[in-house]
C-alpha cells in the first residue's frame, strides 16, 4: 500500500469513529430536512505534503435518505489551497448508516478507495 492511501485510511478511520459517536448523539434528528452533521474533526496525515486534512459529513437528501460525504483539503505554499469533495455512500436511514460506520475497518478502506479516485 502506498503512503498516501495508508495515511488516507488512517484519517478516514478517525472520521468514521468521530462521526459514529456524533450521529449516536443526534440520532433522533437524522433524516429531518436540513440535517447536516460533521465528524467534528479535520484529521491530518503525518506527512502534510500529501494532503492537509479530511472531514466527513452526513446530510439529509431526497426522501429522508442520508448522504455521507468527505472533504479533502489541500494546502501548498506555492499552489495555494483547494478542496475535493466526494460522496462516499447513501443510506436509507440512520440505522443503516450507523451499521456501516460501526465496521470501521471496512468503512475506512472503502472511503479511502473512493477518495483516491477523486483526489
Amino acid at each position: 500500500m502506498d503512503v498516501w492511501k495508508s495515511e488516507m485510511e488512517s484519517c478516514c478511520s478517525m472520521n468514521v469513529d468521530s462521526l459514529y459517536k456524533r450521529l449516536m448523539e443526534n440520532k433522533e434528528k437524522a433524516g429531518e430536512p436540513g440535517f447536516l452533521l460533521s465528524s467534528g474533526i479535520a484529521a491530518a496525515p503525518h506527512d502534510e505534503m500529501l494532503f492537509d486534512s479530511v472531514t466527513f459529513y452526513v446530510k439529509t437528501v431526497e426522501d429522508s435518505k442520508l448522504e455521507l460525504t468527505a472533504k479533502v483539503h489541500y494546502w501548498h505554499a506555492t499552489d495555494g489551497a483547494w478542496d475535493k469533495v466526494a460522496v462516499i455512500d447513501k443510506f436509507s436511514d440512520i440505522d443503516e448508516c450507523l451499521l456501516w460506520l460501526n465496521d470501521n475497518r471496512n468503512a475506512s478502506k472503502q472511503s479511502a478507495d473512493i477518495l483516491a479516485k477523486k483526489c
